[in-house]
């Protein structure tokens, strides 16, 4: 009998659980960066920063590897960095298009970021769309009308949001003042000034300040020498992707975890690894530091270069728009021999 009416009961705590309504759907979001807050309300784009493939980059830093490898780094994600390229965007109401190109543009980064453009020998934004095809996010974009070659990059003009070096662009903007004020190159009132005097026409990012281009333009030359063109950042790239492959090769990881995985875990497994190869490469990642250092022309033993990042704004000078490094000689000088000094390549000295 008892035990009749506890099977009663159980079967109508089932039924109720079963019948209780669904959480309410969110109606507007606030995001908060340095650039400010909004809230957002519509529909497509709640419902892609709550999408798993959005909500994956929470796990992935902006400085690939060099959080867990190096003291000169910031653990900031590509989750923020891309909601702040979307706010930028909205803030210079741009398309709303464009504005989800921006929130959506690092979606289809590997784990360690760029380190995985080095393991697969491409850049991840040639595999764009195919990797938004492999989450959620491409038919949350077909439940609301939007077409994924609309947010190619590659295949359409989204000018606020990219733009060819040197110029000015959201991703590039983002990630300038985020990291130059994480590594406290910026102030908070540095980053006032800027945003104070950013303006987008006409798909053409400039300033109405030549101080705050200034900011800007340093912010940029200052992230090249100390991360970018760091030469132990440079090689702990190198080492971890040796590494990555290795443990494709061996099987102990499947490309499909290198490229939809996150950085913390990917990162366990290759250090709980005993395979020889793997712990050599990433000891020295560890250690990278310490066992890198510039070489002269009689003990290097590498050659490391990087890309040239810097960028040299647009300025409104009366009715015209010029470079920065036209109307500024000491600019000009400093951005030049940057640039050939990262064409020439580094010469280093790896103690192993």
């Amino acid at each position: 009998m008892h035990k009749s009416i506890s099977t009663l009961l159980i079967i109508i705590g089932v039924i109720t659980a079963s019948i209780q309504p669904a959480p309410p759907t969110k109606t507007s979001i606030t995001l908060n960066s340095l650039v400010g807050s909004c809230t957002v309300t519509e529909p497509v784009i709640i419902k892609l920063l709550q999408s798993k493939g959005l909500q994956r980059l929470k796990k992935i830093a902006v400085g690939g590897i060099a959080p867990l490898a190096t003291t000169f780094a910031h653990n900031r994600s590509r989750y923020d960095h891309s909601v702040g390229v979307f706010m930028l965007l909205r803030n210079q109401k741009c398309s709303l298009i464009e504005q989800i190109a921006g929130l959506l543009h690092d979606v289809s980064h590997t784990v360690f970021s760029h380190v995985g453009n080095l393991v697969f020998d491409y850049d991840h934004d040639s595999q764009h769309i195919w990797f938004l095809k492999q989450t959620d996010i491409a038919k949350i974009l077909e439940k609301y009308g939007i077409e994924l070659y609309k947010i190619d990059q590659t295949q359409n003009s989204l000018p606020g949001l990219e733009q060819a070096l040197p110029e000015m662009c959201a991703d590039r903007l983002d990630y300038t003042i985020n990291t130059a004020f994480l590594l406290k190159f910026l102030s908070k009132a540095d980053v006032k000034l800027i945003l104070k005097h950013l303006h987008l026409k006409n798909g053409v990012w400039f300033f109405s300040d030549i101080d705050a281009a200034r900011k800007l333009a340093y912010a940029s030359i200052f992230i090249v020498n100390n991360l970018f063109g760091n030469p132990a950042n440079i090689m702990a790239y190198h080492w971890t992707a040796s590494a990555l492959k290795r443990a494709i090769e061996i099987d102990l990881l499947t490309q499909k975890d290198v490229r939809f995985g996150t950085d913390k875990e990917i990162w366990q497994k290759l250090n709980e690894s005993t395979d020889d190869l793997i712990t050599r490469w990433v000891h020295m990642t560890k250690n990278c530091e310490n066992i890198v250092s510039i070489g002269s022309a009689e003990e290097f033993n590498m050659r490391v270069s990087t890309k040239f990042r810097c960028i040299d704004p647009q300025v409104q000078t009366g009715n015209h728009l010029c470079k920065l490094s036209e109307i500024d000689p000491a600019f000009k000088t400093t951005f030049r021999q940057l640039k050939e000094q990262l064409k020439a390549a580094k010469l280093v000295r790896i103690t192993y």
